[in-house]
């Protein structure tokens, strides 16, 4: 494997598109110091993947030309390195190609992109391939200015490093790094799914206790749907009850109906009777009515001829008048006709002689045309010769000149298409130097970052869901107990109460009665008005008695005079208006009154009975009692004057004060309960709000990371799109610079057509002009034929004009002569036609006069006829008056019987709507059950008989109440929970998994760490060995060996021992700068001796050496070159001599560098010729 060239473009100096090529395997590189010489140094180990930082730089903008006194700086910079790999080293998937290039490009903005064999990759990939062939960005086959020292001075850690690259063991540090990576990664997911398992298994045990809940609801829920449906069954037989019932009532109202349409039909039958007899005397009265409108017309035709006569006589008479005048006008028009006739018949006689004369003229006239005509032929002739002789020349100019004009076309055409393409090669060369992979390569960064900012969100989302749902399940626990606690305290609470209301109902039917007369039976009662210390009940209770009973009313007057009304009970008023009593003396302790506080002043019943604590204390104070005065204890023990009252209560019924006391407690605890309840109830559903919250937003985040997802993986597409378009564009290029190429070709054609076809029309239009001189003479011949020829013709139009107006004139005056003859016969005709007209007019008004005397005669016969119709036609009008009364008689009997037939069917209506409401709901109810998939009828069957509405009511509502008790229920904690099992066993799974590869991992890293120590230990021992055999060589004596500072062969650190001849040095760092030059070259020639790189760069390395230790470097490097490649830098001219090429680099202009290459042996060669 050797390196066969380095191109550069925009590398620091190297601003320019430069190769350096290196045929052999000795190059030397020269040139004076601070042209560029150790750029090239950097640019190797640059596109290795060296940082700007470690090649003399600090960000990546310093590896890019800056510019100089002349020149610009540039946006980008490109490094590109070719190796022949014909004998395969480089492994792998590249160990087929022979040949190898690596580019690396860098722009201002910050981006570098690496390029493997024109393909883009990572810098990782870069670094992978050189891994273990002793090439890399700080392996031991670069040796630079400072390295020398550097690799003396160098701890014994870093010392072992160039051990490594040697041994190749670098690849299996990479991938024991991975290695650890991974195994990191792994045990992460195992702590982060460990988590999510426990998560889980708790969610599990949560969800079973839902999921029996649920079940538990679905057994309800099916026993209220069996309910439901029965009753619905129930309510749809009721239903069905009610339309049967509707029918019935309809089906009467129908026959009413029937009866009464039997009345209408009756009535308009007799209607119809007395229509028909009017019908008969209408007719008799029309057929009188006729006669009489019969005899009007005839007098009234009378009286139309009568005008008619009167009127034609008047036309006949105006008539007349007209033919006399239209007679004499005739015969002035005759006189005027047959002067015309006379004038006529001059003038023709005058214009026949005049035509003759005309028509010989135009016969001469004739002969001369002719001719002229003849002449002009005979020239016709000679100048379509003469065409024939022109076409040819005159055809070749128009083609030649058709062509020019193509062709100047054409290559205005291959311009514009040129211009065009050579402006799509700038466009693809701009498009490969976009920055648009760059806006590819920072999308899909953005959208990697995007997906790693939504992940944590999702897993605290997820805790915050699972703390909510533990908080609800716990809330929801303790709810339940509320209501199981408040349930129990309702349930003794409705039993004290109920049981206070019959220890306290005993006043009977009448006083109940009367009581609620007074509007008394919900006024308080003592007891409840009153408050009594708590312990002295059972004595208030025993002295009081009945009258803890007693309604409380504002005054007894207002009710006293009506308690005669009660005939059986008993019943306490008291006056809440009475006067407070005066107290006795306190000698004796507190009374009973000072313990109860009511509305009612009971000094009299209290005020005299005095408290003590016990039986004996109230004996002591029993012999200090007065008249009516008394003792009691707190357990109701009663004392006076010679006599003891106990009373106790029957455990039935217990002490009402007492259980009054327990009433209120109990009221007071049920109270704050049902708070507690509502207030958790609140909380509740606070949380499953917040939960509902969380967990819409854990899917609204699922989905931006779905969305994310997917726009990353379109990121990655585009880009991978980007690629594969720029090589298209590429290969788009290619066949722009072919087409560019034969657009070149067809322009030089085409100007070579141009020339031709110029020089043919320029040859044509020689012969045209020869043509020409005879072409004018003919022309002039021509004009002269011509105008003898129009002139002769002028003439010939003339006289043959001349001639056609004298015969057009003879045969106008011919016909009006005709005309005009012609008129003279209509006329004496029409004058004859007048004359016998008015002889005809004369004896038709002699005739007219004659009938009018007869019809007016005849028109006063038919008026007295008509006044004796007159008067029959007054008797018919009233006879079918009085039967037309009639009729309308009847027909309003008929309208108030159909009246009554609309309101029978209106009242039918009403029923057929609450028949079909009634229906309606029964359909409601049928369709409601259909929905529940039964039908009534099976579900009645299956009923026992005395089932009813009202108990199927009351057992739906049990069983609502039951689920209800239920609380708030997870119908999907059935499916959760299997589907939480189902991901607990994927999980196990899982766990499994990462287990066995995590075990995996760490056999593979104790496999890597075994394989490393076995190739350190061997390339430790053999470059020791290489080692004391180079140093003795270079140095003429002495020895230099390695030592491990460590015992651990993965992590020790390797030292270098050395001893220059004749010296005992205590510490390599008293060597001076030569010998530790020679002692480093020593080395680094025992690496290369054991693992030798495809080349070696040295960096003025002879710098510190004398012309002997050069010698015998160069004579080193002279032997190895067989099996490496040396490319070195050097200003001694010994070391230069030994170059097979060298490479100078100048800088003619500043801050440029340029390459001059010289081949030694080939300029040798041609010195000696």
């Amino acid at each position: 494997m050797r390196l066969t060239s380095i191109k550069m473009a925009g590398f620091k100096s190297f601003v320019d598109p430069t190769t350096l090529d290196f045929p052999t395997s000795m190059v030397g590189i020269v040139g004076p110091n601070g042209c560029g010489k150790s750029n090239i140094i950097d640019a190797v180990r640059w596109v290795m993947g060296e940082s700007s930082k470690h090649i003399r730089g600090d960000t990546m903008e310093d590896v890019i030309f800056n510019g100089s006194s002349t020149r610009k700086p540039i946006g980008q910079a490109s490094i590109e390195l070719v190796f022949d790999n014909s004998d395969g080293k480089l492994g792998g998937e590249y160990s087929s190609f022979a040949e190898i290039a690596v580019r690396r490009q860098a722009t201002r903005d910050g981006i570098s992109k690496y390029f493997l064999n024109g393909t883009k990759c990572r810098r990782k990939d870069i670094v992978q391939l050189f891994l273990g062939t002793g090439l890399g960005p700080k392996s031991y086959a670069i040796i630079e200015q400072g390295m020398i020292s550097r690799l003396i001075d160098a701890k014994p850690e870093e010392l072992r490093v160039y051990l490594e690259e040697a041994a190749g063991i670098s690849k299996y540090k990479e991938r024991r790094r991975e290695t650890e990576t991974r195994i990191r990664h792994t045990r992460e997911n195992l702590d982060r799914l460990n988590d999510v398992i426990e998560e889980i298994t708790k969610r599990i045990e949560h969800l079973q206790r839902q999921a029996k809940a649920a079940e538990r609801y679905k057994e309800l829920k099916a026993e209220e749907r069996k309910a439901k449906t029965e009753l619905l069954a129930l309510r749809w037989q009721a239903h069905q009850d009610e339309v049967q019932e509707r029918k019935n009532a309809m089906e009467h109202k129908e026959t009413e109906s029937q009866k009464v349409v039997a009345d209408i039909r009756g009535i308009e039958a007799e209607i119809e009777k007395l229509r028909e007899q009017h019908a008969d005397e209408t007719g008799k009265f029309n057929e009188v009515q006729g006669n009489y409108y019969k005899l009007g017309g005839e007098i009234s035709r009378v009286e139309q001829s009568i005008s008619h006569v009167k009127e034609l006589n008047s036309r006949y008479d105006e008539e007349l008048k007209q033919v006399q005048d239209a007679w004499a006008q005739s015969e002035k028009g005759l006189i005027d006709e047959q002067t015309k006739f006379t004038d006529l018949e001059n003038k023709i006689a005058e214009v026949e002689p005049k035509l003759n004369a005309a028509r010989e003229e135009l016969d001469t006239n004739s002969e001369k045309l002719g001719e002229a005509e003849s002449k002009m032929a005979k020239w016709q002739d000679a100048w379509e010769t003469l065409s024939v002789k022109i076409a040819e020349p005159a055809q070749i100019i128009e083609i030649e000149a058709s062509r020019i004009e193509y062709l100047e076309n054409h290559l205005e055409q291959l311009a514009e298409r040129k211009d065009k393409l050579l402006e799509d090669l700038h466009r693809f060369s701009q498009h490969k130097s976009s920055k648009q992979s760059e806006d590819f390569v920072s999308r899909v960064n953005e959208t990697s970052t995007a997906l790693q900012a939504i992940s944590p969100k999702i897993i605290e989302l997820s805790k915050s869901i699972s703390a909510g749902r533990d908080t609800s399940q716990t809330l929801g626990v303790q709810l339940e107990k509320a209501r199981e606690h408040l349930q129990t305290k309702q349930t003794e609470l409705s039993s004290l109460q109920a049981l206070q209301r019959v220890v306290l109902g005993e006043e009977g039917k009448d006083v109940s009665r009367w009581l609620d007369q007074h509007g008394l039976s919900d006024a308080p009662r003592l007891m409840d008005r009153m408050k009594t210390e708590a312990g002295w009940e059972a004595a208030v209770e025993t002295v009081l008695g009945d009258y803890l009973e007693a309604v409380c009313v504002d005054e007894l007057s207002q009710i006293a005079s009506s308690v005669k009304d009660i005939k059986t009970g008993r019943m306490m008023v008291l006056s809440q208006s009475t006067s407070k009593s005066s107290q006795p003396d306190q000698a004796l302790g507190g009374t009973l009154v000072s313990k109860v506080k009511a509305p009612v002043d009971l000094t009299d019943k209290l005020g005299n009975i005095f408290v003590a604590k016990d039986v004996q204390s109230a004996l002591q104070k029993s012999g200090s009692l007065e008249a009516g005065q008394s003792v009691i204890t707190k357990d109701g023990v009663w004392l006076g004057a010679g006599w003891l009252r106990v009373s106790r209560i029957a455990a039935n019924k217990g002490n009402v004060l007492q259980r009054k006391n327990e009433i209120l407690s109990l009221e007071k605890e049920v109270q704050a309960q049902q708070d507690a309840i509502i207030k958790m109830v609140s909380d509740l559903e606070v949380c499953q709000r917040e939960l509902y919250k969380n967990e819409k937003q854990r899917d609204t985040v699922q989905a931006s990371l779905s969305n994310a997802q997917k726009v990353h993986a379109q990121a990655e597409a585009e880009m991978s799109g980007w690629e594969s378009e720029k090589e298209h564009v590429g290969r788009q290029e290619e066949q722009l610079r072919d087409y560019l190429d034969d657009v070149n070709r067809q322009f030089k054609q085409s100007e070579e057509e141009l020339e031709d076809s110029r020089s043919s029309k320029q040859q044509a239009d020689s012969v045209l002009e020869g043509l020409d001189i005879e072409r004018k003479s003919l022309l002039e011949q021509r004009d002269s034929a011509a105008f003898h020829l129009d002139g002769v013709r002028s003439e010939e139009v003339e006289r043959r004009d001349s001639t056609h107006r004298l015969a057009l004139n003879l045969e106008s005056y011919r016909s009006s002569l005709n005309a005009t003859h012609a008129a003279l016969d209509r006329m004496k005709e029409q004058s004859g036609q007048l004359k016998e007209r008015e002889q005809s007019l004369h004896l038709s008004i002699e005739d007219g006069s004659a009938p009018l005397v007869e019809l007016n005669e005849k028109l006063k016969e038919y008026v007295d006829q008509r006044v004796k119709i007159e008067h029959s036609l007054a008797d018919a009008r009233m006879v079918a008056q009085k039967t037309e009364e009639l009729v309308r008689s009847k027909q309003e009997h008929n309208v108030e019987t159909q009246r009554n037939l609309e309101q029978l069917r209106n009242e039918l209506n009403e029923l057929q709507l609450a028949w079909q409401e009634a229906n309606v709901r029964s359909k409601t109810v049928q369709e409601q059950l259909h929905e529940y998939d039964v039908a009534p009828e099976a579900v009645l069957d299956g009923l026992d008989e005395e089932a009813t509405l009202q108990k199927w009511e009351e057992k739906t509502e049990k069983l609502e109440r039951k689920i209800n008790r239920l609380g708030p229920i997870n119908l999907a904690a059935i499916g959760e929970y299997e589907e939480h099992n189902e991901r607990k066993e994927y999980l196990d799974k899982q766990h499994e998994d990462l287990t066995s590869a995590l075990e995996i991992l760490e056999d593979a890293i104790r496999k890597i760490d075994k394989e490393t120590k076995d190739r350190f230990k061997d390339i430790f021992d053999n470059v020791n060995s290489h080692l004391q055999a180079m140093y003795p060589r270079l140095f003429g004596g002495g020895k230099a060996c390695l030592e491990m500072t460590g015992d651990d062969l993965l992590t020790t650190g390797v030292s270098i021992m050395a001893r220059p001849p004749g010296k005992r040095l205590s510490s390599i760092q008293l060597m001076s700068g030569g010998e530790k030059a020679l002692t480093a070259v020593a080395l680094v020639f025992s690496l290369f001796e054991l693992n030798p790189a495809p080349f070696c760069l040295l960096d003025e390395v002879d710098a510190p050496l004398d012309d002997a230790n050069v010698a015998r470097f160069c004579d080193l490097l002279k032997d190895m070159s067989e099996r490496v490649q040396f490319i070195y830098i050097t200003h001694n001219k010994n070391t230069m001599e030994y170059a097979n090429q060298l490479l100078g680099i100048t800088m003619h202009e500043p801050g440029v560098s340029r390459i001059v290459s010289v081949d030694v042996d080939a300029a040798a060669e041609m010195v000696a010729v």
